[in-house]
């Protein structure tokens, strides 16, 4: 019986269609078999017993006939006889005929005995017909009814002997029929042993292959069934020996897709709850960089408002410097002049000592203008650093416009310097009158110095003017990138935010699984 647990489905319905077919083969032949001793039975009634009841009763029917036109010659007429005698002679020719059929049919020993007395006693008593005849033709009538009377017993044997041939016959053929019966409720019993033993052999094999095949697919129908309701936890119950077979296969196939597909949705849970977490951690991330964002976006418009500012001043500071380049050329106009006119040294350093007054006050303003430059580009600075990559380009102009910023407080430091050695010297000047002329020539280089100094300062404050100008510039762009940052940052936070419900949604979605412990 293990055996066949152990056999593919294939072999296992192969056996069982093998055996139900042998069983077949087996009905069938012993079926044929009991038909052809039927039919032997009845091919011998047919054959050899019904023409053998035939021919002797035709055989039987000639003998009192032949009797009859025997006695007939006994008181026939004269001009009768000869047809009698061809009546005669025709009845032992009908007799002889239907003997010779007779005879190609017998099929035993003592049938043909029988046949052989029959002929006999047949012989025996025809003998006599031609006596009769002869007296009857020679109108001997009373020689011919003794002839006739002679051979009653003859008759009777002749009689009796083709009347014992139909007897044999009709008594053979009623024990074929009693053997044809027997065989075919012989036939009866064996197939309905043989149909009981086939029924017994089918309810076997449907319980072997109920038990081989049904049973598990049952039990991988339910197995299916719990894996489509979500039950994870179930194992496929298939035994070593079942498992060999194509259902057996499908079950341990069914217990290994329940099992991958349980460590699969486990796996799914864990990655479910990792980017629920991080799109949170995301989401909260995306918040604080908003919010960063922001506050770079406020800071960018402060310093976009510092640099309107810087750009005013720097430009008020232009004008200055271009004041005091006019002031210094017209100190350099007046000094020469003052080398002429020495009356009016008093009055004209009165002049340079006011001229000199407001241009320390430009200096002032040009030293408190270059220091808040140097704030703003360092500030700069430090907002392109944080910008990264997008702001460092804003972070060279920044270094240009620092290094501008240096170089005008250090012009503004040497214009004060000179300011003050010009102060001093106007001092002196009004209490050494005396030394005017060589102190006019000293003002007169000073004065054209300054004057050079101041268009320096010019034309440094003009490049100051166009670097703000670029820092503007750089810090508009700074702003757009800020907001296009503030709107990548929402979008950022809008699209966690999606992932976080879609984690939700997958979570839901796998908690329809039950895995178990």
């Amino acid at each position: 019986m293990m055996f066949f647990h152990t056999l593919s489905v294939r072999a296992k319905l192969t056996c069982a269609f093998a055996c139900v077919l042998v069983t077949m083969l087996l009905l069938a032949g012993f079926s044929g078999w009991q038909l052809s001793k039927v039919f032997e039975r009845t091919d011998e009634i047919m054959k050899y017993r019904l023409t053998g009841i035939r021919d002797s009763g035709h055989m039987l029917e000639w003998v009192p006939r032949l009797r009859t036109r025997e006695m007939a010659l006994t008181t026939a007429a004269p001009d009768k006889v000869d047809a009698i005698a061809e009546r005669v002679k025709a009845s032992q020719d009908e007799f002889a005929k239907y003997s010779k059929i007779y005879e190609e049919a017998i099929a035993t020993p003592e049938e043909r005995a029988l046949f052989e007395a029959a002929q006999s006693a047949w012989g025996a008593y025809i003998a006599i017909d031609a006596p009769l005849i002869a007296a009857a033709k020679a109108g001997r009538l009373d020689e011919a009814r003794q002839i006739v009377d002679g051979s009653g017993k003859a008759f009777e044997a002749a009689l009796n002997a083709v009347r014992a041939l139909g007897e044999y016959n009709d008594r053979l053929s009623q024990e074929d029929a009693a053997a044809a019966k027997a065989a075919y409720e012989g036939s009866l019993r064996g197939m309905a042993v043989l149909i009981v033993v086939a029924a017994g052999i089918a309810t076997a094999l449907g319980l072997l292959l109920t038990r081989a095949i049904a049973v598990p697919l049952r039990d991988a129908v339910d197995l299916a069934k719990a894996v489509a309701d979500g039950d994870l936890s179930r194992s496929a119950t298939t035994s070593s020996a079942a498992g060999r077979d194509e259902v057996g296969q499908l079950s341990v196939a069914l217990g290994q897709m329940v099992g991958q597909l349980r460590n699969v949705v486990g796996d799914v849970r864990k990655g479910v709850d990792a980017v629920s977490h991080a799109s949170s951690e995301i989401a909260t991330g995306n918040l604080d960089l908003s919010q960063r964002t922001e506050e770079q976006a406020s800071n960018l418009q402060q310093t976009a408002a510092s640099m309107e500012q810087l750009t005013a001043t720097v430009r008020h500071n232009a004008d200055n410097a271009r004041a005091a380049s006019q002031f210094a050329e017209q100190a350099t106009q007046v000094a020469a002049k003052g080398g002429d006119v020495v009356a009016g040294v008093v009055s004209t350093m009165n002049g340079i000592t006011e001229s000199s007054r407001r241009i320390a006050d430009i200096v002032g303003t040009i030293d408190g203008i270059a220091f808040q430059t140097n704030i703003l580009a360092l500030n700069a600075a430090v907002e392109a650093a944080r910008a990264g990559e997008q702001g460092r380009g804003f972070a060279v102009v920044a270094g240009e416009v620092r290094t501008l910023a240096q170089r005008s407080a250090q012009s503004a430091k040497e214009i004060k310097a000179l300011i003050e050695t010009s102060v001093s010297s106007v001092a002196d000047g009004s209490r050494q009158v005396e030394d005017a002329g060589a102190t006019m020539q000293e003002i007169i280089q000073q004065v054209r110095r300054v004057g050079d100094l101041v268009s320096e300062i010019t034309a440094a404050t003009v490049e100051q003017s166009q670097g703000i100008d670029q820092v503007g510039l750089a810090v508009s762009q700074l702003d757009q990138v800020t907001q296009q940052n503030a709107a990548l940052v929402e979008e950022s936070a809008a699209a966690a935010e999606s992932l976080k419900h879609q984690a939700q949604s997958l979570s839901q979605a796998m908690s329809v699984f039950r895995l178990g412990s």
